[in-house]
Parts: C-alpha cells; sequence; structure tokens
C-alpha cells in the first residue's frame, strides 16, 4: 500500500524508485528538501528570488544556499528531482526573463557542487490557476531544450495529464503519477524526445507524416 495513495502530498518519484529497484536493482536514497511557494527569478512585486543565487545566497535561510549545503553534504548524489515554475508564472515572468535565470541557475550549481550537473526538465502543465500564464516558462523550456541540448535535456511534457480537483495544481491519483513516472522513464532510459514534424500529406485515407529525425518507439 506504500505506493497505493490518491494525496496530492505524496509524490511521483516514490514509483520512479520503486521502478529503479526492480529494473536495475538500483537502491535509491532520497534526500527531501521542499520550499513550497518559491521563486526562481524576481520579475514583479517585492517578494524574493528564493533560487536566485545573486539575490539571497548571503542569507543562511534562502533555499539556494540551503539546498547547497545539503547536497554537498550528501555523497554519491546523482540525480536531483525538482518541481517549480508556477509562482513565476503567477509573477508574470518573461520568456526572457524565465530563460536567463534557469541558465544563471545551472552556471551556479556548477560552480558550487558539481561540474557535470545538467538540469532534464519536464515541461510544466497548464493548471486551472495559472492557465496561460505559464506559457512564457514553457516557451522558455523549449528554448533551453533546441538551443543548449547537452546541459537542458528534454524529459517531455506533462501539459496532456490532468490535475487534482482539489487544488488545481498537483497530481493526485497513482494514475496520473505513473503517468508523469513513465514520462520520465521513457525519456531517461528509452527513446527520448519525439521528433519534430517536417511535413504531413495525406492521399484518400493515407497519411504520410515526415519527422525531423529517426523516429523511434515512444
Amino acid at each position: 500500500g506504500w505506493f497505493n495513495d490518491s494525496s496530492v502530498s505524496k509524490s511521483w518519484v516514490r514509483l520512479l524508485m520503486q521502478y529503479l529497484y526492480d529494473t536495475y536493482g538500483c537502491v535509491v536514497a532520497t534526500a527531501g528538501y521542499a520550499v513550497g511557494n518559491s521563486y526562481l527569478t524576481r520579475a514583479a512585486g517585492t517578494h524574493t528570488a528564493e533560487w536566485d543565487k545573486a539575490n539571497n545566497l548571503a542569507t543562511l535561510a534562502s533555499a539556494y544556499s540551503q539546498w547547497v549545503s545539503l547536497m554537498q553534504i550528501c555523497e554519491n548524489v546523482n540525480f536531483v528531482l525538482g518541481h517549480q515554475g508556477e509562482n513565476d508564472a503567477f509573477d508574470n515572468v518573461s520568456q526572457s526573463q524565465y530563460t536567463a535565470a534557469k541558465i544563471a541557475l545551472l552556471a551556479n550549481w556548477r560552480a558550487d557542487w558539481r561540474s557535470d550537473l545538467k538540469l532534464w526538465e519536464i515541461s510544466i502543465g497548464k493548471d486551472n490557476l495559472s492557465g496561460v500564464k505559464v506559457d512564457p516558462i514553457r516557451y522558455a523550456q523549449q528554448a533551453l531544450w533546441d538551443n543548449y541540448p547537452n546541459d537542458f535535456p528534454a524529459l517531455g511534457s506533462v501539459a496532456h495529464i490532468s490535475v487534482s480537483a482539489v487544488d488545481n495544481v498537483h497530481f493526485d491519483t497513482v494514475a496520473r503519477k505513473t503517468q508523469i513516472k513513465n514520462l520520465a522513464v521513457r525519456h531517461l532510459f528509452g527513446s527520448g524526445r519525439a521528433p519534430r514534424v517536417a511535413s504531413a500529406t495525406y492521399s484518400g485515407s493515407t497519411i504520410v507524416v515526415t519527422g525531423t529525425r529517426r523516429i523511434t518507439p515512444l
């Protein structure tokens, strides 16, 4: 019953941990660190950008400095999973602001923790609260995938997965969390990002779609 949980407070990451153990015999330990309602950048308003090193690294209570300290203490940390974005959307962040902030975040993490760190990103969906305000973040993620594929590899999109009716933000059911786990597994260990459509033609009942690169099973 460990994973049979439909609350919004239980993460899909546990499903990924179980998959890694069942498939590869890999035991995964986690070091949890969460900062709710935090911001990557300061697009407007007077709030603190908790993940901006330049803004508040000197403050020991900042999310950035605490997270780096935790990672430095932990041994053999090879993968970090995070969830971020909607507060910056509420703040009306622009695509250029979010792109610059994400590039700076990775550069700072590499300088302060691991030089080989990458940010694998799953594009956020449109929840019922932020709506179209997340579009600049989604466009920023796409630009990072395209322009810096070795630094920001794509982990797909969760835009097609419905969110909880309880808070209109999180994924609550086991089925939805399993969808996210499967998405991450596919991009981490499988075929990766799908090809883009280069052209499409149809004749009668036949439609031929041509991709921009070799198509692998998704």
